[in-house]
């Protein structure tokens, strides 16, 4: 699963050669692994892991494409791809595959490590291992790298209040986004820049605030007042009310998200296909094409076998066998794709030397091959199990698309009744006037349906920010949080029912049976317990234990299988609760996170 994506130009002369790949080798040798026998083939690096180097091209030729592969013990997968664009850049692509259910990769050291020894960019934009002051002179640079419409990364963007001392709100924010680097450049303007912002750019709702930091994900453009709500604010409460682990997981959350959504640039995908070409050219034997060929010299050791060339041009004879002729015959339907025929006698050499390799050899390359065959059959299957999740994901879509569409109707006809009647009543401007500011937007994120929740009366919150972060990083899913949000206030509205004495009865009835004028949800997405096997499974059980303040619990933990939930996906958002109404009037909100445990998770 790709949880990390970085893709830049180093701008420096002979960057491949000067900068990237020692920063490879130091970053490998970091880890503890031996990288002195490194090459194409597969090599134990040590601790369990595995690495190969493969390239095509050649530094003196100026057209070197290279990739490095780490494959480490538990699960992750590290690429590094550049490509030597010109003599004084290269293009640099990063990826790092973590393992499915996996906590996702953190910046990977040899990121920061090259940004601080080279100017990277990002389209035009220049990427940051910390954060950069930025004056009135440097606006209209900072407002180019927002509207840049090449960049794939984020540009974060901290406003300064007059006042505030600037060495340590620096420090803060560098605290708060170094998880960012890679996937954001992250900016802190100076008082006089942060009031010119908001004077350019106020009326547009594009502008940084004082005290707070935007996210500009990419496609940003700060004339564009239709784009607004896009491009996130953390709020100055929080920057000093919220752990500042926490704060820095939401950002990583939407700049990474924001690299992973896009597609390949153009450049990077045509790099990617011929070092793909190359490697299956290698594995069955054949030619090099002209825009894979490589100077590196040949693996094999073995002399090459002699062949007689052809006496004649319109009838060439060969020193090769009948059975060797016949295995050409296979070879050339498989890569007629790529390559030329008929085959000139050097690749004929070259079938006839893999044909006279030693059982080690031979055993050596089959199981080279057995394992690429492997990692194929694996990405296999994940692809088949992200196309069931998706099917799975569509079916509940579908059937909430019909929910919404049918409570739509339902709310437009209601509306249009109670216009009427106001009209009918002598207040026909106030029945149709419609003020759409009045409306607040839907959240996007599970952190600001929580927040939002915050405020609803007789619900109290006693969650664990860490789980709502692991959610987030999860599901991506932009319907899910409104979801979230209108379970909450349909709690709200039910224990405010019970209150004033309109309802009694638990959750459940209220769903089933509740009265007109209050906010409701489908009562399929309650679930008032578990099943057996997770209330007999001690592991299973232990999960839906939570830690509870002494008023609500003496013993300070409490057993709750009641919960919330939003489809069937692993990745889906689960809340549990506590009914607390008839002591106390309230609704305690304990666990705000992913799918727990059940029978057939894994």
């Amino acid at each position: 699963m790709l949880t990390y994506r970085m893709i830049g130009k180093v701008r420096a002369p002979n960057a491949a050669m000067r900068i990237v790949e020692p920063s490879v080798f130091r970053w490998l040798e970091g880890k503890g692994y031996n990288v002195s026998d490194l090459g194409a083939a597969w090599t134990d690096v040590g601790s369990g892991a595995r690495a190969s180097r493969f390239a095509v091209g050649s530094q003196p030729h100026g057209d070197l494409r290279e990739r490095y592969i780490l494959r480490e013990p538990h699960g992750y997968t590290s690429t590094i791809t550049l490509d030597e664009i010109r003599a004084d850049s290269c293009r640099l692509w990063i990826d790092v595959d973590s393992p499915e259910g996996g906590m996702p990769a953190a910046t990977p050291r040899i990121v920061r490590g090259i940004i601080e020894a080279a100017d990277v960019f990002d389209g035009g934009m220049r990427l940051t291992g910390e954060p950069e002051l930025v004056d009135e002179e440097a606006l209209e640079r900072l407002y180019d790298a927002i509207n840049d419409e090449q960049r794939t990364a984020s540009v974060l963007v901290a406003g300064t209040p007059d006042g505030f001392p600037m060495d340590d709100w620096k420090q803060l924010v560098g605290r708060v986004t170094k998880t960012t680097v890679g996937l954001a450049s992250t900016f802190v303007l100076n008082t006089a820049a942060t009031e010119t912002f908001i004077r350019d750019f106020g009326s547009t709702r594009m502008a940084a605030r004082p005290g707070a930091i935007r996210t500009y994900l990419p496609g940003a453009y700060l004339e564009d007042d239709s784009d607004f709500a896009r491009h996130k604010t953390l709020g100055a409460e929080r920057l000093a009310t919220d752990r500042e682990k926490y704060l820095g997981r939401i950002l990583e959350h939407a700049t990474r998200n924001a690299v992973l959504a896009q597609p390949l640039p153009a450049d990077v995908n045509r790099v990617d296909h011929v070092l793909a070409k190359a490697q299956f050219e290698d594995l069955v034997g054949a030619e090099r094409s002209p825009e894979t060929r490589t100077e590196a010299a040949p693996t094999t050791t073995h002399e090459p076998v002699v062949v007689t060339p052809p006496a004649e041009p319109e009838a060439p004879e060969t020193s090769l066998p009948d059975s060797i002729l016949h295995v050409i015959e296979m070879v050339k339907s498989a890569v007629s794709r790529w390559a030329t025929w008929p085959f000139s006698e050097d690749v004929r050499s070259a079938i006839a030397r893999r044909l006279a390799e030693t059982p080690d050899e031979l055993a050596r390359r089959t199981a080279q091959a057995t394992e690429q065959l492997q990692s194929v059959e694996i990405e296999r299957d994940a692809a088949l199990k992200a196309r069931q999740s998706a099917e799975s994901r569509q079916d509940d879509l579908d059937i909430e698309l019909a929910e919404t569409l049918e409570r739509a109707q339902n709310l437009d006809y209601e509306n249009r009744k109670l216009r009427v009647v106001l009209q009918k009543s002598g207040q026909g401007e106030a029945a149709w006037s419609v003020d759409s500011s009045q409306v607040p937007p839907s959240p996007t994120e599970y952190i600001e349906s929580i927040d939002r929740g915050r405020d609803l009366p007789y619900l109290r919150f006693h969650i664990d920010e860490d789980d709502v972060a692991d959610l987030q990083t999860a599901s991506s899913s932009l319907s899910r949080p409104p979801q979230v949000l209108r379970a909450f206030e349909a709690l709200s509205d039910y224990a405010r029912a019970c209150s004033e004495g309109a309802f009694s009865g638990g959750f459940r009835d209220y769903l089933d049976h509740g009265p007109d004028g209050f906010r409701m949800i489908p009562p399929k997405w309650l679930a008032t317990g578990e099943s057996q096997t997770v209330r007999q499974d001690p592991n299973m059980a232990a999960q839906r234990v939570f830690g509870v303040p002494r008023e609500l619990e003496p013993a300070g933990s409490i057993t709750v299988m009641t919960h919330l939930r939003f489809g069937k996906d692993t990745r889906d958002p689960r809340v549990y609760f506590h009914d607390d109404l008839e002591r106390s009037g309230e609704i305690w909100i304990l666990y705000v996170g992913r799918h727990k445990d059940v029978k057939g998770s894994n």
